[in-house]
């Protein structure tokens, strides 16, 4: 699973940057070892980009994470001009300050916090850096274990709260398809356990919390990222899908008046989809008034108003059918 946060150039951004590092790595569970110095190497990468890249110049950065088995996989994105920090000769730290050439301390210092730097010029033309760190499993905990653990964050509370007394380190752990138990929950829309999990200690994202419909947190993820409202969660779905899946059409407002897009998911699963199938007539509503597109096909190429059909959704066909009567006359 990936996650990614796209932020405009701005030094006043950095603090969000580095908020998000370590959340993002905090979930992945990764170590605080390692996600301290995943910070240091991320916070040196931005500001280089912002100061020596754009020039304090607009544009944008865009940094996505990833854990790809035992390694946490980063990727900073801009449109400054093309730029390859790896060619910068090493710094040579033991000569004279006077004798120095100039640069090659950020890189050097990046290069220190992590064990691999690449970089590319994408097909687009902008730069893309990719810094990649170990990550130590925790070796007490089977990967058989983690998996039962998040697949019964999918619905079975009284598993989860077995597991979780058994094995506390069970909280953040990946399964093996790249999910958390706490993703597992606020994609299916089981409050009592993401609200369990939450007590543990879990991190809230602003997919959960949406879902949740925790209307002042969903403010404050925006008020420091706005970019979150285009965001994805567990497998890829949408930001408003959250709120939609949960029935909480104040925070799908909130996060539709800062951009976020009633009919992203399409071929996957739309907010209007997640509505049908979580049985959300009020959201379902809210969201054709909105904008959303019903003809719109999920991943097995049904539309909003046949998914409804096949699950016997008769109130949710009902208000479907009405917008479509409506817009047709």
């Amino acid at each position: 699973m990936e996650f990614t946060l796209s932020v405009s150039a701005e030094l006043k951004n950095l603090p969000a940057i580095r908020r998000f590092v370590d959340e993002t790595a905090t979930t992945l569970h990764a170590d605080r070892g390692v996600i301290d110095e995943l910070i240091q190497a991320v916070d040196e990468s931005a500001t280089n980009i912002i100061t020596h890249g754009y020039r304090s110049s607009p544009g944008p950065i865009d940094i996505r994470i990833s854990r790809e088995g035992d390694r946490l996989v980063i990727r900073l994105r801009d449109q400054a001009p093309p730029f390859d920090p790896t060619q910068v000769p090493p710094a040579d730290l033991t000569a004279p300050l006077e004798a120095r050439c100039e640069g090659g301390l950020g890189i050097h210092l990046v290069r220190h916090c992590v064990d691999e730097v690449t970089y590319r010029l994408t097909p687009e033309g902008g730069n893309e850096l990719t810094l990649v760190k170990g990550v130590a499993a925790d070796p007490d905990i089977p990967q058989q274990t983690i998996d039962e653990f998040v697949s019964a964050a999918h619905g079975d509370l009284y598993r989860v709260k077995g597991l979780l007394q058994e094995h506390p380190g069970l909280l953040n752990a990946l399964a093996s398809w790249g999910e958390t138990a706490i993703q597992a929950a606020a994609q299916t829309g089981q409050t009592e356990i993401a609200e369990l999990l939450l007590a543990a200690g879990a991190p809230l994202d602003i997919c959960t919390a949406a879902m949740l419909g925790r209307d002042e947190r969903v403010e404050e993820f925006l008020a420091g990222e706005p970019g979150l409202a285009q965001t994805v969660g567990a497998h890829h779905l949408p930001v408003l899908y959250f709120p939609a899946i949960g029935g909480h059409p104040t925070t799908a407002e909130i996060l539709h008046t800062h951009g976020a897009d009633v009919n992203a998911g399409g071929g996957s699963l739309t907010p209007l989809h997640g509505a049908v199938v979580f049985e959300q007539a009020e959201m379902a509503a809210w969201l054709l008034e909105r904008g959303a597109n019903p003809e719109l096909r999920d991943s097995k190429g049904r539309t909003a108003l046949e998914l409804a059909q096949v699950l016997g959704r008769d109130r949710i066909a009902d208000v479907i059918r009405a917008y479509r009567s409506s817009a047709a006359a």
